[in-house]
Order: structure tokens, then sequence, then C-alpha cells
């Protein structure tokens, strides 16, 4: 099982009330997506130099409420 560590993961495989996106019915769905497409040029530009791939998450609040 893969292990997640964002804030709130705990409760983060609540069933999604309408199926409007295909294969993203819980929030580890929509955070599995959105993992592969995180990078240095999606993060905040503030934050952009201390951006790693162990890090995926840092700076990425800004395009992950836009695409949510």
């Amino acid at each position: 099982m893969k292990e997640y560590k964002f804030y709130g993961w705990e409760q983060a495989d609540v069933q999604a009330v309408a199926e409007l996106y295909k294969g993203i019915n819980t929030p580890i769905d929509l955070y599995d997506v959105l993992s592969e497409i995180w990078c240095a040029d999606t993060c905040a530009p503030r934050m952009r130099d201390r951006w790693t791939a162990d890090n995926k998450t840092l700076g990425q609040c800004s395009i992950t409420a836009f695409l949510a």
C-alpha cells in the first residue's frame, strides 16, 4: 500500500458525492493524479528554488486549488 503524508490523508478515502471525473472518486485519487503533474514549473515562483521531486507538494497549493 502506498504511504501518504499530506494533511488530512487519514480521512482521504471518503467517496465523492457525484461521478463527474472518471477515476477520481476520493481525495487520494485526486492526489495521485496531481502528483504526476506537480513539478518545479507548477511550483509557486517564490518557492521554486527549494522544490524537489522528494517534496513534490512544496509550492503546489495555487495550481492544485485552480485545478480542483
